[in-house]
């Protein structure tokens, strides 16, 4: 493909991106400013861990052992697992599934049909997409990521991207014009050219921005670079990139900074390096960077007060981490889903000590909106923060982390939020589903098709 037309569908990709008012010159880590946060409009609240480590260098990362992926760490079943307010996707056996919760498209979805309101496999016959991405031959599924981006009342696009086991990341958008449930128009599936000939691990999702991770450890950044979300120094004429941008603060470190995993939200960003160092940047309104301040971060900058960060995942005001010792911290704006009373802004990570004196050790933690999911050592779910949609999968008190019931010898090991549902995902490999169109308040299973 030619690569005018590769930069005409990222141009589509980002249509409708917000940048910073007015003209900015070249901006430095030393810039500061505050920052409005902008609308929160149900986006990618992915959360990342790292995976395993060498063993004369930190302790290695959990382990599941299901029956569909044995071997597989809690790091890597977290990246097989995106939900969106429009649609959803996972992988299973390698092999990606999207559907609709709420009953949009399935052409929107990577389907061939109209109606997709269950997990389906994206096949290669439908879409007439290729063999490599489908997962049904040697090639898998490793990471996966979705999003929604408004561009108005009614338009808005559906983004979606997958990592292969050979390092490729392909990504398509849908684009929704004139109501959400027709007059729409589709990107092809296709590679993202610019990272031709580097093996992809990761992919996350924004609001309006986009990143990726190498094996080498290298950081790739594209889209708005409003609040200095990507990382990267920009110019006034800037207001976006369409091609994946190298993060050069950890490329150019000496020594050499390799990020392990990366998550973004509406407008901050953190990365966890290889060596468990936790690196945050974007709009600090609310304390939220962990910082201390409620600066702008344009170029990363380590959160000096954790050590050994295992696992990440950012709300649109808020932040919350898991260090290896299986505490959970958080920090931004206050409100019941910190996990602890606080009248204001917290500016740098504070433990959540009520999981600890539970006796609940945590391996993973997903925050939502406004709500906060971990799983233990156990893989069991504890939920708090707001319950008006019944997001928490459970009743009872909002303000004290407690256990959502699965059923027996069920093992979770991943879970995510949309701003109306959550999902989670099973040992199993089974689907669980919650949230405000469920008559229940607990997770009801959703089965394949």
């Amino acid at each position: 493909m030619k690569k005018s037309t590769v930069v005409l569908l990222f141009c589509l990709a980002l249509a409708g991106c917000s940048s910073d008012d007015g003209q900015k010159p070249v901006v430095t880590s030393e810039t500061s400013q505050s920052s409005k946060i902008p609308e929160y409009t149900d986006l990618l609240s992915k959360n990342h861990l790292i995976g395993e480590q060498p063993e004369k260098a930190l302790p290695k990362a959990p382990r599941s052992t299901p029956t569909n992926n044995p071997g597989k760490t809690i790091a890597e079943y977290r990246k097989l697992l995106s939900v969106t307010r429009l649609h959803a996707v996972e992988a299973f056996n390698g092999r990606a599934y999207t559907w609709a919760p709420q009953g949009q498209s399935g052409m929107w979805l990577g389907h061939s049909d109209a109606a997709v309101d269950a997990p389906r496999a994206i096949n290669s016959d439908d879409r007439k997409i290729s063999l490599e991405i489908s997962g049904e031959g040697e090639n898998q599924i490793v990471s996966l990521a979705a999003a929604v981006e408004k561009a108005g009342p009614w338009k808005a696009y559906l983004k979606t991207a997958l990592v292969t086991s050979q390092g490729t990341l392909y990504t398509w958008t849908q684009k929704t014009e004139g109501n959400l449930f027709g007059g729409f128009t589709i990107n092809p599936i296709e590679p993202v050219k610019a990272l031709a000939g580097k093996k992809v691990t990761d992919v996350a999702f924004g609001s309006d921005y986009y990143a990726a991770v190498t094996a080498e450890g290298g950081l790739y950044t594209w889209g708005s670079v409003s609040s200095g979300k990507l990382g990267i120094p920009y110019h006034f004429w800037n207001s976006s990139f369409s091609d994946p941008q190298l993060v050069s603060f950890f490329a150019d470190a000496q020594p050499k900074i390799r990020v392990a995993s990366v998550v973004l939200s509406v407008d901050h960003t953190a990365a966890i390096s290889d060596t468990r160092d936790l690196y945050t940047w974007g709009n600090g309104t609310s304390g939220k960077l962990g910082h201390g301040s409620e600066d702008i971060q344009y170029t990363p900058k380590k959160v000096e007060s954790l050590r050994n960060v295992t696992s990440v995942s950012l709300g649109p005001d808020f932040s919350a981490a898991v260090t290896g010792d299986g505490k959970v911290y958080t920090w931004g704006a206050a409100g019941s889903k910190l996990g602890y009373a606080v009248g204001e802004l917290v500016k740098e990570p504070q433990q959540v000590k009520i999981l600890e004196d539970m006796g609940l050790k945590i391996i993973s933690v997903a925050a939502g909106a406004n709500q906060v999911a971990v799983i233990t050592q156990n893989h069991e779910v504890y939920t708090w923060g707001d319950n008006s949609k019944n997001l928490l999968g459970r009743n009872g008190n909002e303000l004290v982390p407690e256990r959502v019931d699965f059923g027996k010898d069920v093992k979770i090991v991943a879970v995510d939020f949309a701003s109306e549902y959550a999902v989670a995902l099973g040992e199993d490999g089974k689907i669980y589903t919650w949230g405000s169109d469920r008559a229940s308040h607990g997770p009801v299973e959703l089965h394949r098709e």
